[in-house]
């Protein structure tokens, strides 16, 4: 069964519940991804925040398989203001649970981590830099070839026409696969990231690469700190689910509480 056969992004309770159901997975870690813009920037950079699930697998004994890795939520923050990324956050918490823990690029980022340590979200800020770029971005890379990472559909799109971002496109990728194909590292000039990205920096200046599609890398970046927020915490916890789910072929008895 396909994993947007089980559930659809943005995943809600209802939906987690079903991949718990199917999968068998009883042990999970909830982790989140902040790549923020500037407010007001949509065609250079995006906002986006990754919800990832990481869960134990039952019946898989060697360590280097046993977790598997769900994205439940790709939220794009059109605005990237901080009541916007706030609501998001509190969206996943009342659906799944406070997050195991919460990872922000520190570019822009610093009224996100006040508020995170307000509310007692557990809470990183990492650098950009290389070095833990190339950390997360291999960490990424293995899962994928390892099929441990699962995705859905993503519900944008780009319109490269415009630029504009539109819920569906017939016969286009969705704006995540899009950027992960477009996706590149140059050891050179130590850079991960969209090739137009890389153009701007070196030019320093748009107009040179204007005539180039604007295929970016926001998304991927979200996804890939997501992951990375999860790097140290390998023992998860119970997410019990609000019904027995016996119409999936499994029966599960829980509580009704979330965490």
């Amino acid at each position: 069964m396909k994993t947007g056969e089980i559930y659809s992004l943005q995943c809600d309770w209802d939906g987690f519940n079903r991949l718990q159901a199917i999968s068998g997975i009883r042990e999970w870690i909830i982790t989140l991804g902040l790549d923020r813009a500037q407010p007001g920037s949509k065609t250079a950079n995006r906002t986006f925040i990754s919800t990832i699930a990481k869960g134990k697998l039952p019946s898989v004994s060697d360590p280097r398989f046993q977790w598997i890795y769900f994205v439940l939520r790709l939220k794009w923050i059109e605005s990237s203001e901080i009541q916007d990324i706030k609501e998001e956050f509190n969206t996943v918490m009342e659906n799944f649970g406070f997050p195991d823990n919460i990872t922000l690029e520190r570019y822009l980022s610093s009224d996100i981590k006040s508020w995170c340590d307000d509310e007692d979200y557990e809470c990183e800020e990492v650098f950009p830099n290389y070095q833990n770029q190339y950390v997360a971005f291999t960490s990424m890379w293995q899962l994928m070839s390892n099929g441990l990472f699962k995705c859905p559909e993503v519900p944008y799109y780009r319109n490269p026409l415009t630029e504009e971002i539109e819920p569906f496109i017939p016969d286009r990728p969705d704006l995540f696969r899009e950027e992960l194909e477009n996706f590149d590292h140059d050891e050179f000039e130590r850079f991960f990231g969209s090739p137009f990205k890389l153009k701007r920096k070196k030019e320093k200046k748009d107009e040179e690469a204007v005539a180039e599609e604007r295929i970016l890398d926001d998304s991927v970046y979200s996804v890939a700190w997501g992951i990375h927020s999860s790097r140290d915490i390998w023992i998860g916890s119970e997410k019990h689910p609000l019904w027995q789910q016996e119409q999936y072929g499994v029966h599960i008895s829980g509580s009704n509480k979330k965490r």
